[in-house]
């Protein structure tokens, strides 16, 4: 998901044709969601806080998939605002649920770990992203990244059902 504010930035510029600066005022509609329903997040149920959130991120992929230099910015900034509402939805919860996955006495271990497994695939996601971008353009990286989301869904969907915890 990290790959989406690389490859926003880079889109805006070179293919919009967007100053840095107004590039930075068009990425608004991602971050005003992001923080409204990320305080709110606690206040739904896990399980489907997180699959509204990745099936939104899936979504918002999808129509990002279309992006080029013809497509409206408005339908362009849609899809940033679908992106900031589900990726504000489910990360909360989802970095809560491996908390409280653990042990009081391995908190400091759970959120090393949520900390470092967010920076690997920060920097894998962006790496795979613009490998497939530029091998095969801008809308099968976004299509690429919305199956691992998808498939990523599916397992933490999976890993979220009812009675799961206690059974691991």
């Amino acid at each position: 998901m990290f790959a989406l504010f690389f490859v926003n930035a880079r889109f805006l510029q070179e293919v919009k044709g967007f100053s840095p600066l107004l590039t930075g005022v068009a990425i608004v509609p991602l971050v005003i969601p992001m923080i409204v329903l990320s305080r709110l997040a606690g206040r739904f149920a896990p399980r489907p806080a997180v699959l509204a959130g990745l099936a939104g991120n899936v979504a918002g992929l999808a129509l990002l998939s279309f992006a080029g230099a013809t497509m409206p910015y408005p339908l362009y900034a849609a899809g940033l605002v679908i992106m900031g509402a589900s990726m504000g939805l489910c990360l909360p919860v989802l970095s809560h649920e491996i908390m409280a996955a653990l042990p009081r006495e391995r908190a400091g271990l759970g959120s090393g770990l949520n900390s470092a497994t967010r920076e690997l695939g920060s920097a894998v996601g962006v790496a795979v992203m613009g490998t497939v971008m530029a091998t095969y353009g801008m809308g099968t990286g976004y299509r690429v990244v919305a199956a691992v989301v998808l498939a990523g869904g599916l397992l933490t969907g999976w890993w979220l059902r009812p009675g799961a915890r206690e059974s691991a």
